[in-house]
C-alpha cells in the first residue's frame, strides 16, 4: 500500500462512513489489530463531529490524511474549514477523573489521551491537526 493516504468528504452527516472506512483499510493493510482501527476511528469521528457541531457551517471538506510512522504508528492529518478551534490548548490532567471533567469537553479529553505529539494549526481558512497514533501493546 502506498501512503499517504488521503481521504476528503464533505463536512456534513453521513459523509463520516468513508473516513472510517479509510482507517479500517490501512490499519488492516498494515497488520493492526482491530481494537486500533477502532480506537482511531473514535478519534476521528470525534474531530468530525466538533467540526460539524461547532465550526460554524463550513462549506470546505474535511481531509483526513494517514502516513505510515514505522510499523507501530501512524501519522494523522486531519484538517477542516471549520472555525478555528485548537482541540489541545488546554490539555487535562491524566489524573483528572471522568466525573471531574467539564461537561463537552469529555470527548476532547479523550482524544488528548489516545494521541501522540498533537499540533494544532491554523491555516487561514481552516484547522489542520496532526498527531501521532501508536498501535496498542500486544
Amino acid at each position: 500500500m502506498n501512503y499517504p493516504l488521503t481521504r476528503s468528504v464533505p463536512a456534513e452527516s453521513g459523509a463520516f462512513a468513508e473516513l472510517a472506512d479509510l482507517v479500517e483499510h490501512a490499519l488492516a493493510h498494515a497488520g493492526w489489530a482491530r481494537r486500533d482501527a477502532l480506537r482511531l476511528t473514535l478519534v476521528l469521528e470525534e474531530l468530525f463531529t466538533n467540526t460539524l457541531k461547532y465550526g460554524g457551517g463550513s462549506a470546505h471538506p474535511v481531509t483526513v490524511e494517514l502516513a505510515a510512522h514505522g510499523p507501530h504508528s501512524f501519522v494523522v492529518r486531519y484538517e477542516d474549514g471549520a472555525l478555528r478551534f485548537d482541540p489541545f490548548a488546554s490539555p487535562t490532567s491524566p489524573e483528572t477523573s471522568v466525573k471531574q471533567q467539564r461537561v463537552g469537553g469529555l470527548g476532547l479529553a479523550l482524544v488528548q489521551r489516545m494521541v501522540e505529539a498533537p499540533q494544532h494549526a491554523w491555516t487561514g481558512t481552516g484547522n489542520r491537526i496532526t498527531f501521532r497514533f501508536a498501535a496498542s501493546p500486544q
